[in-house]
Parts: structure tokens; sequence; C-alpha cells
């Protein structure tokens, strides 16, 4: 109603464009247009913000005996334990993906409250301190999070961001739990002589590392490949660690940089993944004017205009949804469940039949025909209903093939 406007907006807060005097503000794609000033929108007063905190407390459900607005003005809006306003600035790649700062009067940015979402699933290339040994409430200013919003923000503002730390060069790794006999599978092969306190163990911390899929030569294979390895603190030892494929246990060396070979997997380093993380749009939205380049939408961004073009009842999603993203589980097995409607439920049926009809050596050529592990196929051949789209399709193609008695590929099984 006040024509004003915000950089982000999540479930539970606002960031609401604001000076203290209010008035236009320079921002791309916004509905003012200046000659010398370019495109510009309204950013409320702090007084203005104040009004409408006031104006929703008609909605607040308790009682008059509880103090404080429905609304809270955070405290990064203030000067550190006073009550002074401070002008705040931000930066927002997405809903969950901003930095909110403060410019000092020597030019250096003071950070008040960053996001770590995004960021926060990779290990510390620079504090080898596991993350239960470090501050509760670290200072935002602290550590490899605030130097790469630094940067970002000196790149939006067209200033040099200069010379890369050293760590941008290592790999981006997250930390997941040998929570399965799988996940310590890789390390079974080969005897381990280290005292048994040294040894990996069940429920130990372990790192995975997300591999440019070019670089895995053969015999390895693309499509079904995760490099893992045991838990290192220390950044600086993340090159020679143990790193073996989840799938194959073959032991592998890990690289950063080149086009990888025999032995030699290229992980995705911190420079690649801060790259990534900088180009990752926040899909709710849409650029200005189809002018803008992609992928970096920039300004102000109206909302991504959405269609209903079919309706269709969605089972309840089931967990393990990161582990399954990473590669460190079967998304066939662990992701979405969704209600088959009865036309999908006769077709799956007959798959089921023809899955059936196959003997155990039929049963393992197809495994091997559509690349679905076989105890998989066994468990479909029982009626599991695989959750992977792709699957299914994959064993529909089958089921036509075989009606139609095909002799090509799938259809040229055993009987």
């Amino acid at each position: 109603d006040r024509g004003g406007t915000y950089l982000a907006m999540d479930t539970d807060s606002i960031h609401i464009v604001a000076t203290e005097q209010g008035g236009l503000v320079p921002c791309a794609g916004g509905p003012g247009h200046d000659d010398r000033a370019g495109d510009r929108i309204r950013a409320l007063s702090w007084a203005d913000v104040d009004e409408v905190v006031a104006a929703l407390d008609g909605l607040k459900p308790y009682g008059p005996e509880v103090r404080g607005h429905l609304l809270k003005v955070e405290s990064e809006n203030f000067v550190r334990e006073t009550n002074s306003r401070r002008q705040l600035y931000g930066l927002a790649l997405a809903a969950k993906r901003y930095v909110l700062f403060n410019r000092r009067p020597n030019g250096r940015l003071d950070i008040r409250k960053r996001s770590d979402h995004g960021l926060g699933a990779y290990l510390d290339p620079t504090d080898p301190r596991p993350r239960t040994e470090r501050p509760e409430d670290p200072d935002p200013n602290d550590g490899w999070m605030a130097e790469v919003w630094r940067r970002l923000i000196r790149r939006t503002e067209g200033r040099l961001e200069g010379a890369a730390p050293a760590w941008y060069q290592r790999p981006a790794l997250i930390q997941f739990t040998a929570s399965s006999p799988d996940r310590l599978k890789p390390y079974a092969i080969r005897k381990d002589k280290r005292p048994y306190a040294d040894r990996i163990k069940p429920f130990n911390f372990m790192m995975a590392a997300n591999v440019e899929r070019d670089s895995i030569a053969l015999p390895l294979r693309r499509d079904r490949f995760r490099l893992i390895a045991p838990f290192e603190r220390h950044a600086t030892r993340w090159f020679e660690a143990e790193w073996r494929d989840l799938y194959s246990a073959t032991r592998c060396h890990l690289a950063t940089s080149g086009s990888g070979g025999p032995g030699v997997v290229v992980a995705e380093s911190i420079a690649g993944m801060v790259a990534a993380y900088w180009r990752h749009n926040e899909w709710k939205s849409t650029r200005a004017s189809r002018l803008q380049p992609q992928p970096d939408p920039v300004g102000l961004l109206p909302r991504r205009p959405v269609y209903v073009v079919e309706v269709r009842a969605v089972g309840k999603e089931a967990g393990f949804v990161e582990e399954a993203e990473e590669g460190l589980a079967e998304a066939d097995d662990l992701v979405l469940t969704y209600r088959a409607i009865p036309a999908e439920l006769a077709r799956w049926e007959e798959a089921v039949a023809a899955l059936r009809a196959l003997s155990t050596a039929g049963l393992q050529a197809l495994a091997s025909e559509l690349r679905i592990p076989e105890r998989n196929l066994w468990r479909y051949r029982e009626g599991t209903r695989p959750r992977s789209p792709h699957r299914i399709a994959l064993l529909h193609g089958f089921r036509r093939r075989r009606a139609a008695g095909g002799t090509d590929g799938l259809g040229d099984l055993p009987p």
C-alpha cells in the first residue's frame, strides 16, 4: 500500500527496502526512471516501517499481558548494544541466501547477519576444528563463509575481488555419517593394521566429494560413482586422504584441476562451488525484462507466473532427500512417493507380470541392460513400485517391447 518492496522474503521474515528518510533509490528493473540515476524503486522510511509493524499488532493472537510487537524489527538494524538505528545493506541471491551488513567509515564491511544456507553443508576449508568444538554463536565476520560473502559483495558492486585465497583451490567436501554397512564396504576389502581406536567404525564421520563426470575414466562407471573418504579434519590433508568409489571400492586420487585420467578424478573446488552458488537463482522470481542476461538476473525481479496444467495427488515425501541428492543413498528407495492413478497401476501390473515371466538369467540380463541393481528388480517383481520416474519409464519400455514380442535389446532376453 505504501509503494515499497523487499530484498528477500521467507516464511517468517521480510527484508524491507528502507532508508532513514525514504524516497527513490537506484535499482535495475525499478518502475521509476531517471536519465542520470537510471531505474529506481521506492524505499520506505524507517518511520513507515514502524507504522506497518504497529498496524499489524491488531492481528496478535495473544493477550495484552504479552508485550512486544507481532513483527520484530531485528537487532541487526541497530548499532551494536544500543537503540540507535544505522543503515543496513544487503545482498540476496535467493530467499535463504543473503547477507546483511553495515558500511564502516573506513570502507570496510561489518557483516551483521549472513545466511549459511547452501554454504553450511560444506566442510570448512580453513578451520580444522570439528563443528562441535566451535562457538555456538560465532561472529558473522569470522570464518571462510564471511570471506566468500565479502568477495560476492565486491563482485556485485563491480569492484575487484582481489586474489582468491589459497583454500579456494581445495575440494568442496560434505560430511556424512557411516550409518549403514554399505558406506563402510569400500574400506572392508583391505586389511587395516591400525589400532582399533584409529580404524573406520560404524557411525564415524566421513567425507564425500562432488566429482566432474567427464573426469571419471574406465573401468569406473560414470553413471554409478561416488567418491568418499574417511573424515580428515585438516583441510591441507584432504588431497592425500584415502579416496574410494562407494560402489566399486576402487582407490582414486583427488584433484581440483585438469581433466583427470586413470586413477585420478577431478572434484569440484571451493572456487567452483562458490561460482555455482553465485549463479543459483531465486526460482520464485524471473527476469524483469527479456533483455536481461541469464543466468544472473539482478535488480527488482517480478514473481514467476505459475500455471496449473495438471492435478495429481502426491504422497508424503520420505526422508534422506539430502543424502539422495549427494549420491549417498538410492533416490529410487528413499525420496518421493506418488499416488498412482488407476490406469498407471494397471500398466505397472503388466510390467510386474512381464518381470515374473523372466527366469533368473533373464532378470540378470535385464538388470545389466537397464543398469538397475538386480536386487531392485527382484523387489519390483514382487510388486514394489519404483519411486523413480526414470526407472518406471525404463520398465514400461521393457513391458512394451515384451508385449510386442520384440527382439531388440530388452525384448531378446532369456525366457
